[in-house]
């Protein structure tokens, strides 16, 4: 999945949560690995993160909301993404 804040662009990674399943619908809560890439000096231009959110899927597309925290800013950045499950 790829999400965005308006801002940066993140590149999230399946992680661990917990999901519910009826017919082709999914919705889940997850941790979400991802890779932040924005322009932060004295940063470096990609950066790991974990975040947290929502993913609802229908078939193989998926919508999310993933939550970040930035510790150096003390503030949550909200995130929307798309994405596609590969594989089985």
């Amino acid at each position: 999945m790829v999400s965005t804040d308006g801002t940066s662009f993140f590149y999230n990674m399946g992680g661990p949560g917990v999901k519910w399943t009826k017919d082709k619908w999914m919705i889940g809560l997850n941790l979400i690995p991802s890779l932040r890439f924005f322009k932060d000096e004295p940063r470096p231009f990609v950066t790991p993160m974990l975040g947290a959110g929502v993913i609802i899927g229908y078939k193989r597309w998926m919508l999310g909301v993933p939550m970040y925290y930035l510790s150096a800013k003390a503030e949550w950045i909200a995130t929307v993404g798309v994405g596609v499950k590969l594989g089985k």
